[in-house]
């Protein structure tokens, strides 16, 4: 019903004036209804995208989760040597890492979003990363590959809202987002069936 309206606020990087949960698919898509037209929203990718825009924000450090019991991580030496070079990259994404040995580390704390993620999954497959993205694209560009992995893995382990309302908290969180329409790697969040094109569909006048 109209009452149900959320109306966005101007600072909104969508172009709509409001939407409306209209219902909760299966394989995890949100059917939303906004003055524009129909949006179908893929849950994991708007995740996706709103916790890599909460990890690279500017205005202050990544909030960081210490760890109840601090976690040990052994790697294969080339990987391990690769994580020791970017432990300086690593603690500005959030991670606290601290050497036990050539190839052994101890995880303090993770960023705050990721909390809940495996630590030892995470930074294996973090490890990975460093394998193929190396020095080459520099610091900062480095980091935004390593976030956005991160970002994609927890949006992939995380449980996604299944009630309106929280759907519709989300959809306020990636209403506020730099860029909304996709995730870091370009998969696109939401996909918009505007009315002119029901109308053209439906071969209206």
């Amino acid at each position: 019903s109209p009452s149900s309206n959320i109306h966005l606020p101007s600072s909104s990087s969508l172009p709509w004036k409001w939407l409306r949960v209209a219902d909760i698919l299966p394989g995890d898509y949100w059917l939303v209804v906004t003055d524009q037209g129909l949006v179908t929203v893929d849950a994991k990718a708007a995740l996706e995208r709103i916790l890599y825009e909460r990890l690279m924000a500017e205005d202050g450090p990544v909030v960081t989760q210490p760890l109840l019991l601090p976690e040990t991580l052994q790697l294969p030496i080339a990987d391990a040597e690769r994580v020791s070079r970017f432990l300086e990259a690593l603690a500005q994404c959030g991670f606290d890492l601290s050497p036990l040995g050539p190839d052994t580390f101890l995880i303090n704390a993770l960023p705050a979003p990721l909390a809940d993620l495996s630590p030892v999954r995470l930074l294996t497959d973090l490890a990975e990363e460093l394998d193929r993205t190396g020095v080459k694209k520099g610091a900062e560009a480095w980091r935004r590959e390593v976030v956005a992995r991160a970002a994609a893995q927890a949006a992939a382990g995380a449980q996604h809202p299944k009630e309106k309302d929280r759907v519709a908290q989300a959809l306020a969180q990636l209403a506020q987002c730099a860029m909304p329409y996709a995730t870091p790697r370009g998969r696109p969040t939401m996909i918009l069936t505007s009315y002119r094109e029901l109308h053209r569909r439906f071969q209206r006048g």
